[in-house]
């Protein structure tokens, strides 16, 4: 770049392209679409004038170069936002598809811009043609990553089968995204019928015919991928196992037709699913262990888990209570322990043990000990804190300790932890993550002065611009993950009854965005626990102020079945609140129309007498009972 620079400086005169578009496709990329932008804006004026020297014989096709490269990375920069919200979504344990954010409507607006750009003329070109409808295809793909509804995986197929008919190219790339698009969506419909393999069995012979032969174990990975159900789906009817034998069968029958055998990925896979099939009860998991596991053993080459298949095999072990065969897995995790080169890498290994050690009678002891060692360590992340969080509220059901680990988890992501936007979070320093090897103070979750929670002028000043913020709390502005750990607070403290706790929550969550803007950063399913509580126990203030000053400030995604659900649920409170409201004021104007009727038949009662006062008294206790005979 400083030699391109160099010679722009100079000479004013660029003697190739080459090295410009070698640069601006790196960036592309890296998905970095302002820094390719950048480039091309600062470049291509030059490259124009280079087109008019008579001295130059560069192609006149440069402008529709970098308007591919462009679309590259719109590609990258959709892909990477897509691979960091579907790693938040695992942990949160929502659905895959999630709607586009709304701070995304400009890159969307960006890219429809860009492929209108492209001529007739340009698209004419066979290399042309074929980069761009190919980049449309796997953006249309990626974005259904993100909404299903709005970018719904059919259009691509149907792209794809106009492109074959129409001559141009589908890449081996663009083919292999849409199987493993196939392999996310063909189980996101019924839980209860087989996959749909017939689209990814279709698009596989596609790929024969094109003559894409050279690894056809990816091809079939996919497909295995696809027998089984979504994560949602195994949680909410994991008895249902016949549809995934099936559609195993049919994969490997397929597999046998066209000759290809297992191989390490696809047996990876195919255990990888097992092992989380198995762990929703007690004789499967038992079985998996049992059998499966030696299986891998017997493979040759031999077949080495993975993070995730060990993390199954923990869950197997766990749910048979073999703390003999933890022992032999955590040995083995142990290993990959010593051998790992980066922190993150290390703590993501501990965490596996002690999320485990958590949820096993008999080595509850053993995991809160290394959780200690690892805080006094400084080798926490978010993670860290959601297994505490969590084994307090659902497993000891401790509010006290609850309240305490959200008051550590807040000092931490305040003081180490904290970012301003959402791009900043890759950026996070390593030696953020370093404290001092002494383990500081936990707060008990009352409130506190600022000085006490945040020891900086920073978070001193934000917290003067937020004062209707409890404390302690993350410092606006908040972040996606922070919101998850929110939303587990929220939920224990609705499940403990500290119902005033939990309205400040909501409250101060609010707080950090603007008023009047809807945000969707609120669990669906804690909104309906705070309504459920409140009206099983018969709090009709708290619901009437939980429709005041929270249910119109959420929003659910553009997922169709989580819109369906908040508009069920908010038609819900709403018609609670309208018809007791519309009690109340009947039973006021019932009141108050017996209450004329008193006065005009009874007299007042001589001062002095008790007994006239004693049958006012009686008489009152009747009158009210009527009332409520009659309002109810």
């Amino acid at each position: 770049m400083e030699q391109l620079e160099q010679i722009k400086e100079e000479s004013k005169y660029l003697p190739s392209t080459n090295p410009l578009v070698t640069l601006v496709a790196y960036w592309a990329e890296q998905g970095n679409i302002v820094e390719t932008e950048k480039l091309v804006s600062e470049w291509l004026p030059l490259v124009n004038q280079m087109r008019d020297s008579k001295e130059s014989g560069e192609p006149l096709r440069t402008k529709l170069v970098f308007s591919l490269i462009l679309m590259k990375a719109h590609l990258g920069a959709l892909k990477a936002e897509v691979e960091s919200i579907e790693g938040v979504n695992e942990r949160l344990g929502v659905p895959s598809h999630r709607s586009r954010t709304s701070d995304m409507s400009a890159f969307f607006e960006s890219w429809t811009r860009l492929v209108e750009s492209f001529s007739v003329n340009d698209l004419q070109l066979p290399w042309a043609s074929r980069q761009y409808h190919n980049a449309i295809v796997q953006f249309q793909i990626f974005a259904n990553r993100l909404s299903e509804e709005e970018f719904p995986l059919s259009k691509a197929y149907e792209k794809i089968l106009n492109m074959r008919s129409e001559g141009i190219q589908v890449t081996q790339r663009t083919f292999l995204y849409f199987l493993e698009a196939q392999a996310r969506t063909a189980t996101t419909g019924s839980t209860t019928e087989k996959p749909d393999l017939s689209k990814a069995a279709e698009i596989y012979y596609l790929m024969e015919k094109y003559g894409y032969n050279t690894d056809k174990s990816k091809a079939f990975k996919s497909m295995l991928e696809a027998s089984f159900p979504s994560s949602e789906h195994q949680s909410k009817a994991p008895e249902d196992r016949s549809k995934i034998l099936h559609s195993i069968f049919d994969v490997e029958r397929m597999m046998g037709l066209n000759d290809v055998p297992h191989n390490v990925e696809t047996m990876r896979t195919l255990l990888k699913h097992v092992f989380e099939a198995a762990a929703q009860k007690e004789n499967e998991a038992l079985y998996a262990l049992n059998v499966v596991r030696y299986q891998m053993l017997r493979e040759f080459p031999p077949v080495k888990p993975t993070f995730r298949t060990y993390r199954a095999m923990l869950k197997c072990a766990s749910v048979c209570k073999d703390l003999g065969f933890i022992q032999d897995i955590v040995s083995e995790i142990e290993g990959h322990i010593a051998d790992s080169v980066h922190d993150d890498e290390n703590i993501k290994w501990n965490l596996a043990i002690i999320d485990t050690y958590l949820h096993t009678p008999g080595l509850i002891n053993d995991g809160k000990t290394l959780a200690a060692r690892l805080r006094l360590e400084s080798r926490v992340n978010l993670e860290y804190w959601q297994i505490l969080i969590e084994y307090y509220g659902e497993v000891e059901h401790n509010m006290a300790m609850v309240k305490k680990v959200f008051g550590s988890f807040c000092e931490w992501r305040n003081k180490y932890a904290v970012y301003k936007y959402p791009s900043e979070r890759k950026n996070v320093k390593k030696e953020n993550a370093v404290q001092d090897n002494v383990e500081q103070p936990e707060h008990d979750g009352t409130k506190t002065s600022s000085h006490n929670v945040k020891g900086n002028r920073e978070t001193d000043e934000d917290e003067a611009k937020f004062p209707q913020i409890i404390q302690p709390f993350p410092t606006p502005p908040l972040g996606v993950k922070d919101t998850i750990m929110i939303n587990l607070y929220l939920k224990y403290s609705i499940q403990s009854g500290a119902d005033d706790l939990a309205k400040d929550l909501f409250l101060s969550v609010l707080n950090c965005f603007p008023p009047g803007l809807a945000i969707d950063r609120f669990d669906l399913d804690v909104l309906k626990e705070f309504a459920y509580f409140a009206w099983q126990d018969k709090r009709h203030d708290d619901l009437i102020w939980f429709f005041h000053n929270v249910i119109h400030r959420v929003k659910a995604r553009n997922d169709k079945r989580e819109k369906a659900a908040y508009k069920e649920f908010k038609n819900w409170v709403f018609e609670y609140v309208e018809a007791f409201g519309v009690l109340v004021k009947a039973k006021e104007k019932l009141a108050r129309k017996f209450e004329k009727e008193k006065e005009k038949r009874e007299p007042a009662a001589p001062p002095g007498c008790d007994n006239a006062i004693i049958g006012q008294n009686l008489r009152k206790l009747v009158w009210n009972y009527q009332i409520d005979m009659e309002y109810n």
